[in-house]
């Protein structure tokens, strides 16, 4: 009968509620530590991210949970998940004030929103601040509302038009001694739509909102399942939905790459990454769908 292992020290790493990626392109949320019975060696316990997956609660060894599948491909990967801070250090609290602010934020917590959610925002404002940028009033409130209406598969620009709407319907509300240029938010939130600047308060933001394309491997990866989860409805009727996401979502990248540079000046460096990503996502495509 084989001894057990003595407890190990090996040290939790990982909190409830962190969010991991499969090296095979899923998402997984931690659900906490374990101890296994049979050893006494740490485990994670962690369970799908997608809603329609199935329920069940997994287990693996803390030892093998980071093993590398192959050098370089780790079984699973750390996602980082942004905070609010950011967005609540912001000027916003004080333009909007806090029980506009909040019912904003709200929107964007639907359960329907994957990518276009809360950590989305909040993923702005803190790339914003992690580059020292700063964000006009006028530019702070076009990134807080330019998807504060999402509707996956609405007409091009709907969506932008909607969130001007909403835009217009709470400005009235808005508490400030000093009242934004709201014309000029409604402009780069419809930029946001073409993803071409009429202003050039709209190119910060429209780089902005761009960012994780031009983010590492694994941000973008993860960033594209979290459309597929979106979208994936509207594929019902698809032979092989996945394989239809895959194929519209690399021809409008590649689409978007053929107009030309997306990062300048402070994203200049996102560029050649931005590039790389999608070069991977088409090798991806041809291994997966040859």
């Amino acid at each position: 009968m084989p001894k057990k292992a003595k407890p190990s020290t090996h040290r939790w790493n990982l909190s409830p509620g962190q969010r991991l990626q499969h090296y095979k392109g899923g998402l997984y949320t931690v659900v906490g530590p374990c101890t296994i019975e049979a050893t006494l060696e740490p485990g994670v316990l962690y369970q799908s991210f997608d809603p329609l997956a199935r329920k069940d609660i997994w287990m693996r060894p803390a030892s093998d949970f980071w093993s590398q599948i192959k050098p370089g491909v780790p079984r699973f990967s750390l996602v980082r998940q942004p905070t609010s801070s950011a967005l609540w250090d912001s000027q916003l609290r004080g333009v909007l004030g806090v029980p506009l602010f909040k019912q904003v934020l709200e929107q964007y917590a639907a359960p329907e929103r994957f990518y276009h959610g809360q950590e989305h925002v909040f993923d702005l404002f803190e790339k914003a601040r992690g580059q020292g940028l700063h964000l006009s009033t006028e530019q702070a409130l076009a990134v807080l509302l330019h998807d504060v209406v999402y509707v996956p598969g609405a007409p091009p620009g709907d969506n932008e038009s909607q969130s001007v709407e909403y835009m217009r319907n709470i400005q009235a509300s808005a508490f400030t001694h000093h009242a934004p240029d709201w014309d000029l938010v409604a402009k780069i939130i419809l930029d946001t739509a073409s993803h071409l600047p009429t202003c050039p308060q709209s190119e910060l933001v429209l780089m902005l909102d761009l960012s994780t394309l031009g983010g590492s491997p694994l941000e973008f990866a993860v960033a594209n399942e979290l459309v597929w989860l979106e979208n994936r409805h509207l594929l019902q009727a698809a032979e092989e939905p996945r394989k239809e996401f895959d194929t519209r979502r690399l021809a409008f990248l590649e689409a978007l790459l053929a107009t030309g540079p997306l990062f300048t000046g402070p994203f200049a460096d996102l560029e050649t990454r931005w590039r790389d990503n999608v070069s991977k996502l088409r090798g991806d495509w041809e291994q997966k769908w040859p």
